[in-house]
């Protein structure tokens, strides 16, 4: 009779840690789901883009100025920068840069 105990004891005990397992994989899943899809989508540009073509004597400023941008400038020249993957503020006629809509 103990005997009969003591192996049912043991198999209640390995069911239990097998749950135990089974909750914590699917648990760290879902975490791991969850923080995927915030990054995903808080790294999402939030604007929408339109191309412009550079002619002589434009800068990012003036491009600012033109399309009305709100609020500080330095903000869309930033943006600008970041969107088209530019290193600096010097604009060449002919290029085509996108900018952000507002």
């Amino acid at each position: 009779m103990r005997n009969k105990y003591i192996e049912r004891n043991y198999r209640n005990r390995k069911m239990h840690e097998r749950k135990f397992f089974i909750r914590i994989v699917l648990l760290l899943f879902v975490a791991f789901t969850l923080l995927c899809v915030c990054v995903t989508t808080y790294s999402k540009d939030t604007h929408s883009t339109k191309k412009v073509r550079v002619y002589a004597g434009d800068s990012l400023w003036n491009i600012a100025k033109e399309n009305k941008y709100p609020g500080d400038i330095r903000k869309f020249v930033y943006e600008v920068k970041k969107i088209n993957s530019m290193d600096s503020d010097m604009l060449s006629p002919g290029d085509i840069i996108e900018i952000p809509l507002y």
